[in-house]
């Protein structure tokens, strides 16, 4: 079992939910090695190209409510890799025949409406034909993120181009204002291995304050 206060074993770590923009203009970091906090305008510009350069220079647009903070503990074994880009965190996981894997948690506007072509767009990555919307269901799993139940996608193919077995994994945390996305993504052995580990560090995400979740 996964103690969440065991400093021994665990890493826990604790990022402000944001919003992700292509210009990234409003990330910055806390001090410390264990904390990073994450801050982004309201309403991010959609893609880069259509920010305004001459605004490069000022201070984000802060929410006009605090944003929750998103506190995990990660399985003993995953290399913490830190924040960077886009990715509020990021683990490295290796295995026997030197086998990999890697965790990202990302943060983005929505997910509401983007469903089927997100999922479509990972079973692309190992190698999967596209689902119909009807077929949707019956390939989408549920998880506790938060205390909130989350979809869960297992999905598993020939990556394009190597052939490779590759398996990924991916939980959806659709709250207001951002949706929280958790992936692992690696050889299909280790991921596979790797699921029960995967969904406890699913179980131990907090939000603080609690967040609605998105309607």
């Amino acid at each position: 079992m996964f103690g969440r206060h065991s400093s021994r074993d665990f890493v826990a770590r604790r990022a402000t939910g944001f919003l992700v923009a292509a210009s990234l203009a409003g990330l910055a970091g806390c001090d410390g090695d264990d904390v990073r906090v994450y801050r982004a305008p309201k309403d991010p510009a959609p893609h880069a190209a259509s920010a305004d350069p001459s605004s490069a220079s000022q201070p984000p647009r802060q929410p006009a409510s605090p944003s929750p903070q998103l506190a995990w503990t990660a399985p003993p074994g995953w290399i913490d890799k830190g924040a960077g880009g886009m990715r509020a965190g990021s683990f490295a996981i290796h295995g026997t025949n030197q086998q990999t894997a890697e965790v990202s948690v990302i943060a983005m506007q929505t997910w509401t409406g983007q469903e089927l072509g997100n999922v479509n767009r990972w079973r692309g990555q190992v190698g999967l034909p596209r689902l119909r919307a009807e077929q949707l269901p019956q390939h989408t799993a549920a998880v506790t993120i938060a205390g909130i139940q989350a979809p869960l996608f297992d999905m598993v193919g020939p990556a394009p181009g190597s052939g490779k077995p590759t398996r990924i994994l991916v939980a959806v945390l659709p709250l207001a204002h951002v949706a929280w996305y958790f992936k692992m993504t690696g050889d299909d052995g280790l991921v596979a291995g790797q699921k029960a580990a995967f969904t406890a560090f699913l179980e131990s995400v907090i939000l603080d304050p609690p967040t609605p979740r998105n309607p």
